[in-house]
């Protein structure tokens, strides 16, 4: 409940909603009012029309009931509409509140993020929310005036039927505590288990290709069905307890009216003055008590599952930046471009946000001069693009600092320490859109000879302009109709447009031959000009030209230097570089 609140709060902050949510809950005020005098009317009709033998009352009341249906369908069906909107729009704040958390988040949280997770969050989560809302809106928030419009109309009325009501009141009541104490848990889970199964399903569609090519489709589909089944199997249970509650309210329900049926009936019999106007009044208003507790039994499976849902939403939310800019930071002007790792340790953290006892960086020490050069070597997992990814502040450091020209990385806006470091990385992503539209990504501005210019650099002005449609060719959903390297040639360029004064190539050519990663070296050196680069690569190929380079293993520097010191200097680069190209000539 008290995540319902919080959203309930939050949602004030959205314009107009408060508005739409105010008219929506006057209209039901006014349906429930007329909804209220209508038994008043029934009895009058049968008392002093019907029995009475007065056909004018009749008449005149039947015509009163006739305008007071109208009414309260008008008013019914506006309201409806108006819960509608409230709930579309509520929705539609809420996933922009979200998902805009979402592009403020660090990489770290996004690493403990499941990207199906994050899905399912802004989609299938944001969904349930809606539909509790408009329903919560549209049924629950009229359910409290009716009851106590009932029940003291009832006390009012037919206070002989009274003890009938409370009766009523509590065996639902009863039942209603039950539903809810143990349906939230279980929704939880259901919830849960959605996200497993979507996560087989994303894994699925993202490595289609390596399922076919290894023949798995068989054992991706039992995964499949496996989780399905469990999903199917817990998902049963909350509808038990549903099955157990309504039939519950309408056997109470069935009950109460017998009950009535029979003293009144004995007492009209007994002439104790009861008359078939109360029963029958008494009746009516039993069924506006029992109504709003319908409605509830409606809306209570929506509120279980919107309450797993919104706390999985503020999870989101209240998700703190691992790196977040400080309340001072500076603006970074006009930069040369040196950049200075001091002592620096890093630690990814783990799920609680704590740092992990393995660093994946020790006592890094590693200084780049204005327009230099410096590539990175090792093996898988020693720590290369981790190094790179402290530059831009994609992480921070657990200890040491990474300064540019002198300056703490996190002593600065930013925005403004991005717009001056840009990055392409190995895995190329690509957008909807246009080619022309990719390279212009991270400088809109970009004029068309610019970007041709890097487009060129980066080796890939050829294929793009023997296509038809040149830069204007459209990219398929993840640049699924460019190959691995033209991808990475594209992503290349998009760096390259930026005009940056720090440049990181993450591996950036590994999925281009030999020839074509001479090219863009070659022209790198005209197009960079200037530009202190890191080079983050797996081939010696890629490292010899750079002014220093640095061989990590486990996280150390273990030696730097140019190409042709470590040759002479490094065992283990001069072995890399005899498996890589051929055993040297002594």
């Amino acid at each position: 409940m008290q995540n319902i609140l919080r959203f309930m709060q939050a949602v004030r902050q959205i314009p107009g909603v408060t508005k739409r949510f105010i008219i929506s809950q006057l209209l039901l005020l006014g349906w429930v009012v007329f909804q209220l005098l209508i038994p008043f009317m029934i009895r009058t009709l049968i008392d002093q029309g019907i029995n009475a033998g007065n056909i004018e009352v009749v008449a005149r009341t039947a015509l009163w009931m006739v305008l007071f249906a109208f009414i309260s369908a008008v008013l019914l069906s506006v309201a409806a509409g108006y819960s509608v909107g409230f709930a579309v729009q509520a929705a539609h704040g809420l996933r922009v509140v979200v998902y805009r958390k979402v592009q403020n988040l660090s990489f770290g949280n996004l690493d403990r993020f499941q990207t199906s997770d994050v899905l399912v969050r802004l989609t299938n989560d944001v969904n349930i929310v809606k539909q509790m809302v408009m329903m919560g809106n549209f049924y629950l928030f009229r359910a409290p005036f009716m009851l106590i419009g009932a029940v003291a109309l009832v006390f009012i009325a037919s206070r002989a039927f009274f003890p009938i009501i409370v009766a009523v009141l509590v065996i639902t009541g009863i039942l209603l505590y039950i539903y809810a104490r143990y349906a939230e848990p279980l929704f939880r889970v259901v919830q849960v288990k959605v996200d497993l199964l979507n996560r087989v399903l994303q894994e699925n569609l993202a490595g289609v290709r390596v399922v076919k090519a290894f023949i798995r489709a068989e054992h991706e589909m039992k995964r499949y069905n496996e989780r399905n089944l469990v999903l199917k199997k817990i998902s049963i249970k909350p509808a038990r307890l549903m099955a157990f509650l309504e039939p519950g309210v309408y056997l109470t329900f069935n009950l109460a009216t017998a009950a009535a049926l029979y003293f009144g009936g004995v007492s009209i019999v007994q002439g104790t003055g009861i008359t078939t106007g109360d029963i029958v009044t008494f009746n009516d208003y039993l069924y506006l008590v029992i109504a709003p507790l319908v409605m509830v039994i409606i809306v209570l499976p929506m509120l279980a599952r919107g309450e797993v849902s919104m706390n999985r939403l503020f999870q989101v939310l209240d998700a703190e930046a691992d790196v977040r800019e400080k309340a001072d930071a500076q603006p970074l002007g006009e930069i040369k471009g040196r950049v200075v790792f001091e002592n620096v340790t890093m630690s990814y953290l783990d799920d609680n946000g704590r740092p992990n006892p393995t660093p994946v960086l020790k006592n890094i020490n590693l200084t780049a001069e204005p327009g230099q050069t410096v590539a990175i070597l090792g093996a898988t997992g020693s720590g290369k693009s981790t190094l790179v990814n402290l530059i831009p502040r994609f992480y921070d450091v657990t200890a040491g600092r990474v300064t540019i020209d002198g300056i703490d990385v996190r002593d600065v806006k930013l925005a403004d320490l991005r717009q001056k470091v840009s990055i392409a990385l190995q895995q190329a992503i690509l957008f909807s859109g246009n080619v022309q539209e990719n390279i212009r990504y991270g400088r809109p501005e970009a004029t068309q000879a610019e970007i041709e210019e890097v487009a060129k650099a980066a080796d890939a002005h050829a294929f793009i302009s023997s296509h038809g449609d040149g830069y204007n060719r459209r990219v398929a959903r993840e640049g699924a109709n460019f190959s691995g390297g033209q991808r990475q040639r594209i992503s290349l360029a998009r760096a390259l447009a930026v005009k940056p004064k720090i440049l990181i190539l993450d591996d950036t050519t590994s999925a281009v031959d030999v020839a074509t990663e001479t090219r863009i070296q070659e022209a790198l050196t005209k197009v960079a000009k200037g530009v202190t680069t890191f080079i983050v690569a797996q081939r010696i190929s890629t490292t010899i030209i750079a002014d220093n380079i640095i061989l990590l293993e486990n996280g150390e520097i273990v030696a730097q230097g140019k190409h042709k010191d470590l040759l002479a200097s490094s065992p283990l680069y001069r072995e890399i570089y005899e498996s890589q190209l051929g055993k040297l000539e002594e």
